[in-house]
């Protein structure tokens, strides 16, 4: 039986700077665009009849409706880092 040392390749120096760039997910609540915030929509039948309704896209699940609704964006801005320490489980290197 051979005992060979094995070696990962690392493509930087620890202690190098090195830019990230990351997930970048944001959640922010924004006003509701269907109801503009006031809850309720306003449906108008073809015989004219105005009909109130309570806005199904701010309401979550059998909530009562908020007149906000999240919104998830992604931002991605480089920033840079000086990595320290390297971890390696397997396959994967941290």
């Amino acid at each position: 039986m051979t005992n060979m040392a094995s070696s990962i390749p690392i493509p930087f120096a620890l202690g190098q700077p090195l830019w990230w760039v990351g997930n970048g997910y944001q959640e922010e609540w924004v006003v509701c665009p269907e109801c503009c915030g006031t809850k309720v929509i306003t449906m108008v039948q073809g015989n004219g009849t105005a009909v109130s309704l309570n806005c199904a896209a701010c309401a979550v699940g059998f909530m009562p409706p908020t007149g906000r609704v999240k919104r998830v964006f992604y931002r991605h801005e480089p920033t840079p880092f000086v990595p320290r320490r390297v971890e390696i489980y397997g396959q994967e290197i941290r």
